[in-house]
């Protein structure tokens, strides 16, 4: 029997990001607490930090 496929909500992402970045809690901790494998967290804070520059620079936040 094959498991089922887990989403993760988009609000936990960049929480467990941000967590990171912050240096709260270390990526272990994270990790063992929210039941998330530490490489998705490692991918979303490298997409985070690579794409942050892209949404900051689109017209939405450059018009105000």
């Amino acid at each position: 029997m094959s498991r089922k496929r887990r989403n993760h909500s988009p609000e936990l992402k960049p929480k467990l990001t941000l967590a990171t970045l912050k240096g709260d809690q270390i990526l272990s901790e994270l990790s063992q607490w929210y039941g998330v494998n530490s490489n998705f967290i490692v991918k979303w804070k490298h997409w985070l930090l690579t794409q942050s520059s892209k949404v900051l620079a689109s017209d939405k936040f450059s018009r105000r």
